[in-house]
């Protein structure tokens, strides 16, 4: 119960069946060059659009210990584009 988790030390966010979260994998990929006072690189982030479990939370109704509301966090979705620099 609740209580015998606060008098073992735990608060009520404990969670003893949670577990290790799954290895990950990120590829981007940067590329650039300069064209006198102007840099121009392509990008992909996220280019395998992995989108894996990364961290996650949840909140516990303190008066009743039962109800909570679950959030899992992963990778945005692959992103392209151009980054452009002048230099002076």
């Amino acid at each position: 119960s609740a209580l015998q988790s606060i008098a073992a030390g735990w608060d009520l966010t404990y969670e003893i069946l949670s577990g290790d979260l799954s290895r990950t994998n990120f590829v981007s990929l940067r590329a650039g060059m300069t064209f006198g006072s102007l840099s121009v690189e392509p990008f992909i982030d996220n280019l395998l659009d992995t989108h894996v479990v990364t961290n996650y939370n949840f909140s516990i109704d303190p008066g009743t210990g039962n109800s909570r509301l679950v959030r899992d966090f992963t990778f945005r979705p692959r992103t392209y584009g151009f980054t452009f620099t002048w230099h002076e």
